[in-house]
């Protein structure tokens, strides 16, 4: 059979287009260079054919190609030759020609930007899932295992499983998590499967993503992982993500800590990431090899005792069990939790070598944990200290103690950096210091090189360097740079805006500022498009908490918002329905109602289609929410018209309708509201629940429930919420059947009878049916402690548990649960077993006392607490006089006293018992009370039969 070959012009040509580069995005190899020989070259370039040279045989066969177009440009790639030979093995059936045309093209565009660029433009590098603490991160260490491999570290798999369903369903998703969540592990567990599957499994090398960058499969199946995709520009990540496909799926993880919320994790289905969740599997895991761990623990050289309660293993693994995250449950416990501390010790006592951890660690904050180049570190320490010898020492730490990947130094961890800062920033005695970290904080702020950056930054001034926050807020910097923001004629990129929330949110000399130009605000929203609307949302809600409103130009900003909404597609409408609710609130009266009649007259209507859980749902659902308060007509319309469908989508795929239609339930449905105590039903919402309620399979719900992991069990409550409103006796079947061992194994990584293990208990409370009792008893039985719950749910057993020792624990965390503790306490009083009763306030006085004490704003408003108070004076003078003994606790309720008598209603009545109990139970009276009693005269008046008179 002939062959037909390329010419060599043809040959020559194709290698010039890559730019002598092979255009695998794996391999990347240059294909020409210099051989030993002086004048010599060394060539490795292939010029290979996408489809084979023969006409029926050979790798890739197309016999419809003429003779000129198998010899053409177009049927060529340049490889070198390796890569050449690999794309024919078992008959080019690996590398199908759209893989090598998608090569090529990468290729090429690569080549054509690298003229002008001088960054790598390696796109890929394979993934090793052996000895991941070398190669990723000491997070994905296997809490103190030898073994670094991804199958020695333990893994939640019904999140992995959930991940793996929405891959196979989109073809790409996005892991939420925050920094040390474990959401780096999570993403090579899930491609570990994959990999188990004979799949292709990569990790992009973000430095070479550029406009030019299209996604290109490196294999015919091939899994590409992204790491704090993050730290993409948007619309690279944008495009990353919608070119995958069936045969190339993409895989990201976003760091929460650094960017919470971004259009980009509402357009692309998403997996978040429960850290509580994660740290509770870590010690189960750790606690079944404890042994096996103590022995690691030991040949790092840290004592394990079991016969000493500090260092025994059971001791280690519940102090790390206290983390909020696996890298600090990690670090704890290998006693590296006091790794930064001990870092930022001994470099401050050698020559001030701590401010290189602190310079690192503020870049590092600055450009959202990517890192930076060597010459920007110190240029910057060179400004804390110029002496020669002092920067070779500065920069052997950098070498010795920070990550350098990519030419970009970064601290060992983003938490790390958070440690290390945490320290500075406790530092008393070091103007030296302060002073030089504050001006590297203005110079980064007033730089447009890391403005994506700079609402980080602010955050961290805000919240935790308050020295610095007073010292800037004093000088007018912040007035100054949103002063600059404001006037200067700029892109609105979604950082910007980020940026000037941010300062309004630290600054009120911002928001005057704001207000001096006019029709700013009204101009950023006649700019918006879907690359900034959400971040113009979170601004404008900054500014309805600001009391900004009212607006101008609410007409043409509705005009504007409603014409977007209109004519884009689905998944970018949220973008703008959001803005638009975010607008309605700083609307006069007037805009208001022509906002409402701009959505009445919107078009084309919303409609679903298909039996799985799309993104689709996921969009309309966000859209309803956001435009139910704006015209509720419009929106009863829409969910009337879709109600069969959702009720099919939920049918037959009842795990992904559980995350896509959470807001729909939430929202539309009041769900939430049930929760918060303002439900509000109309006859259309429930004409609409009652349809939607009616066609929901119960066998689909009760089965349904086996393939929900720990972090949907809140939405698993809101469907069961919504049928405890539109179809109790459906309900009530349901708890019948219900598959309550199930909820104990789905619940074992969280602490006993969480909040939405108890919730789910609660929702379906059912005495009928033996099914729910005999879990209930179990549940009781299985935890130390007795509640108000329990108590509502099984009485008898709970009170058998009360009386055989256990303690009855009390919450009183709000006010609210003043009333029903009160009810409780009621309760015990009744029973008429004084030592019972005496017990059960005893071992709760703790509870009592913080609750009293509590220096909150409104924690005495409410007349449950008013109540409380009165009954326990009342009925356990013991209490009472326990209390106000302690002279501290005198001086945390004096010192609230003048506050509440000048306060709301039930403010002044408890404000007025206080200083009662005060007078009666301390042991001496204190010169602030005696002032308040000469200023008061109420309080000098009032007697405890006086106040007895407003309880219930």
């Amino acid at each position: 059979m002939p062959r037909h070959e390329f010419s060599e012009q043809t040959k020559r040509l194709l290698a010039e287009r890559v730019g002598y580069r092979c255009s695998n995005p794996v391999c990347r190899v240059a294909t020409v260079g210099p051989s030993h020989a002086s004048t010599g070259k060394q060539y490795i370039g292939v010029a290979a054919h996408v489809y084979s040279a023969s006409i029926t045989t050979g790798p890739r066969p197309k016999p419809s190609l003429t003779e000129q177009e198998r010899r053409s440009l177009d049927n060529g790639i340049h490889l070198c030759q390796k890569c050449a030979t690999i794309i024919d093995n078992n008959n080019g059936a690996d590398y199908p020609a759209n893989v090598l045309f998608s090569w090529k093209r990468y290729a090429e565009a690569s080549a054509k930007e690298r003229i002008h660029r001088t960054s790598p433009d390696n796109l890929f590098s394979k993934v090793d899932f052996s000895n991941l603490e070398q190669h990723y991160s000491t997070a994905l260490t296997c809490t103190g295992l030898t073994e670094k491999h991804i199958l020695s570290c333990p893994s939640d798999q019904g999140l992995v499983r959930n991940v793996i369903n929405k891959l196979h369903l989109a073809n790409k998703c996005i892991l939420l998590g925050s920094s040390g969540s474990g959401k780096s592990l999570l993403t090579y567990q899930v491609a570990h499967c994959f990999h188990l599957e004979k799949w292709n499994v990569v990790k992009i090398n973000k430095q070479a993503v550029s406009n030019s960058t299209i996604l290109v499969s490196p294999a015919a199946k091939s899994v590409i992982l992204i790491d704090d995709a993050q730290t993409i520009k948007a619309h690279y990540l944008d495009s990353l993500l919608g070119g995958a496909h069936k045969d190339c799926i993409v895989l990201a993880n976003w760091n929460t800590s650094t960017i919470a919320e971004d259009p980009i994790t509402k357009k692309f289905p998403t997996a978040r990431i429960v850290p509580s969740v994660q740290v509770k599997m870590l010690e189960s895991f750790c606690m079944e090899n404890r042994h096996k761990i103590a022995q690691t623990l030991r040949s790092v050289g840290l004592s394990v005792h079991n016969n000493n309660p500090h260092s025994s293993i059971d001791f280690r693994i519940k102090r790390a069990a206290r983390e909020k995250t696996p890298w600090l449950f990690n670090y704890n416990l290998t006693e590296g939790w006091h790794a930064a501390k001990a870092d930022f010790d001994l470099l401050k006592h050698d020559q001030g070598l701590h401010v290189v951890l602190v310079t690192v660690a503020i870049f590092q904050f600055a450009t959202l944990d990517m890192g930076i180049g060597e010459n920007v570190l110190m240029g910057a320490l060179r400004k804390y200290n110029n002496e020669l010898e002092w920067l070779q020492r500065a920069m052997n730490v950098m070498r010795d103690r920070c990550l350098i990947q990519e030419d970009k130094i970064r601290n060992k961890h983003y938490e790390y950096s958070r440690k290390v800062l945490a320290a500075f920033v406790a530092q008393e005695d070091a103007k030296r210091d302060h002073d030089y970290l504050t001006a590297l904080l203005k110079e980064i702020l007033t730089s447009e090189e890391y403005v994506r950056g700079h609402s980080n930054i602010v955050e961290f001034v805000m919240f935790d360097y308050k020295r610095c926050s007073y010292r800037l807020q004093s000088e007018g910097f912040f007035q100054r740079i949103a002063e600059d923001l404001i006037h200067a004629d700029q892109d609105l990129t979604p950082a910007k805006v980020r940026k000037l929330n941010s300062l309004i949110r630290i600054s009120p000399a911002a928001v005057s500022a704001l207000r001096l130009q006019d029709n700013f605000v009204e101009n950023w929203v006649l700019n918006s498009s879907r690359v900034n609307a959400h971040q113009l949302a979170d601004f404008l809600n900054t500014l309805d908490n600001e009391e900004y409103g009212p607006l101008d130009l609410g007409v043409p900003m509705c005009d504007h918002l409603v014409a977007l909404i209109a004519s884009s597609e689905i998944e970018d409408r949220p973008r703008f329905t959001r803005l638009l609710d975010r607008l309605y609130r700083l609307l006069s009266t007037e805009d208001r109602c022509y906002a409402s009649r701009k959505i009445g007259e919107l078009s084309p209507s919303l409609k679903l289609s298909g039996t799985r859980a799309t993104m689709d749902c996921y969009h309309f659902s966000c859209v309803i929410r956001d435009l139910v308060g704006i015209n509720t007509e419009w929106a009863d319309e829409q969910v009337a018209g879709n109600t069969l469908q959702i009720a099919n989508i939920f049918n037959h795929d009842f795990a992904n309708a559980l995350d896509y239609f959470s807001e729909l339930l939430c929202y539309y449905f009041q769900v939430v509201f049930c929760f918060l105590g303002n439900y509000s039903p109309r006859a259309m919402l429930n004409r609409c629940g009652r349809e939607l309620a009616r066609r929901l399979e119960e066998s689909e719900i009760v089965n349904g429930f086996g393939n929900v992991s720990a972090i949907q069990l809140q939405a698993y409550s809101y469907v069961l919420v919504f049928l405890a409103l539109h179809n109790k006796a459906k309900l009530m079947d349901i708890s019948d059947k219900f598959d309550y061992a199930r909820l104990e194994s789905v619940t074992s990584s969280l602490p006993i009878v969480d909040h939405n293990h108890k919730s789910i208990i609660n929702i379906l409370h059912n005495p009928a049916s033996p099914n729910w009792r005999r879990y209930v008893a179990h549940v009781i039985g299985s935890v130390n402690h007795v509640e108000w719950r329990f108590l509502q749910w099984d009485e008898d057993t709970a009170m058998k548990r009360v009386r055989a020792g256990i303690k009855y624990r009390m919450h009183i965390h709000m006010c609210e649960d003043c009333g029903i503790e009160l009810l409780v306490l009621k309760y015990f009083h009744q029973k008429e077993e004084p030592a019972l009763f005496e017990r059960v306030v005893q071992e709760n006085l703790e509870v009592i006392t913080k609750a009293i004490c509590s220096q909150a704003q409104n924690s005495d408003d409410h007349r449950s607490k008013f109540d409380l108070l009165l009954f326990l004076v009342s009925n356990c003078e013991f209490a009472i006089e326990k209390l106000f003994a302690n002279e501290r606790n005198c001086d945390k309720v004096t010192d609230k006293l003048e506050r509440l008598l000048r306060g709301k209603k039930w403010e002044k009545l408890t404000g007025r018992l206080y200083a009662i109990l005060i007078s009666n139970y301390a042991p001496t009276r204190n010169d602030k009370l005696l002032d308040i009693e000469r200023r008061f005269s109420t309080v000098r008046t009032t007697r405890l039969a006086d106040l007895a008179q407003f309880s219930r």
